[in-house]
């Protein structure tokens, strides 16, 4: 997804070894994520809301009671 006018995008998903994730890019130079977070180890997928007037960014993961949240 586009983070907003920030240059910058984020993908959802899992690692390796099974825990969930999500990496931001810088869409000029997308060889390598600039960043990657280690959610935690539930099953479910996370899906992102990114709210650009106030800069934050949303993971709801399916099946959770909870919603995490960024600010950027």
């Amino acid at each position: 997804m586009w983070l907003g006018d920030t240059g910058l995008g984020l993908t959802t998903g899992f690692s390796s070894s099974q825990e969930r994730q999500f990496k931001i890019w810088d869409l000029r130079n997308s060889k390598s994520a600039v960043e990657t977070v280690k959610v935690d180890n539930t099953s479910g997928i996370l899906y992102p809301f990114f709210d650009e007037d106030v800069g934050m960014l949303y993971l709801a993961g399916k099946g959770d009671g909870n919603i995490r949240y960024y600010e950027f």
